[in-house]
């Protein structure tokens, strides 16, 4: 599994900004870890971020191949109505995993799909999760946008040690603010508590113009 989580950014007027963010772990049965994986995929020239947690190797291929159709305009458009926009990427993957994909590696994963419409102050933030139980069913939400800065979904199973240290910097002067959300799950990351999650963390945001932004992020020096 993994640790995502999602949150957004609110100012005096709206909403002006959605960030996602993960652990870089990949982990086999047997408690084999890879800490390289990329789990947040951002398009290049849209405003579109996608996160996973659950099966690794399924989604880090569609997700791949998503954000390249995103990209080229071929999934949708970019005035496409929101509700639509992500039953055709629910679409993608639910066809992904019927054309032949081995039965017996059909897990459950979930998906979190966060993207802007328009630009500037006219914009809005949208953000919907997918709950796939392998090939037998998906459940889809739309999760509303806050009307202050506050976390929106936490996915994985690292999820209660988020929530532990997500806790403490709540109760500091960060509190209530969007900074308050990273550095929890760079903590839960660095004490340990889910052996399923690990590595450096992963970060991409959303703003009112321009395209996705990866972040690039210092971890144990490096």
């Amino acid at each position: 599994m993994t640790t995502v989580v999602a949150w957004a950014g609110v100012d005096q007027r709206s909403v002006a900004s959605l960030y996602l963010a993960s652990d870089s772990r990949i982990t086999w049965p047997g408690g084999a870890t890879w800490d390289r994986a990329t789990k947040v995929f951002c398009a290049q020239l849209q405003p579109h971020l996608f996160a996973f947690a659950g099966d690794a190797f399924f989604m880090s291929q569609v997700l791949s191949q998503v954000v390249a159709l995103v990209d080229n305009g071929l999934l949708f458009s970019s005035d496409c109505d929101p509700q639509l926009c992500f039953e055709r990427v629910v679409h993608k993957v639910k066809g992904s995993l019927i054309a032949g994909y081995p039965e017996h590696d059909k897990t459950r994963f979930d998906l979190l799909h966060a993207f802007r419409k328009g630009e500037g102050m006219s914009s809005s933030f949208h953000l919907f999760r997918a709950d796939f139980d392998g090939f037998r069913s998906c459940q889809v939400s739309a999760l509303a946008m806050p009307t202050r800065s506050q976390l929106l979904s936490v996915l994985g199973s690292g999820a209660p040690a988020f929530r532990v240290s997500f806790g403490a910097w709540s109760s500091s002067e960060a509190g209530g603010t969007s900074r308050a959300v990273f550095p929890a799950l760079a903590d839960a990351i660095r004490a340990g508590r889910d052996p399923k999650t690990g590595g450096p963390p992963q970060l991409a945001g959303l703003y009112r113009s321009g395209g996705a932004r990866p972040m690039g992020v210092v971890w144990e020096g490096r």
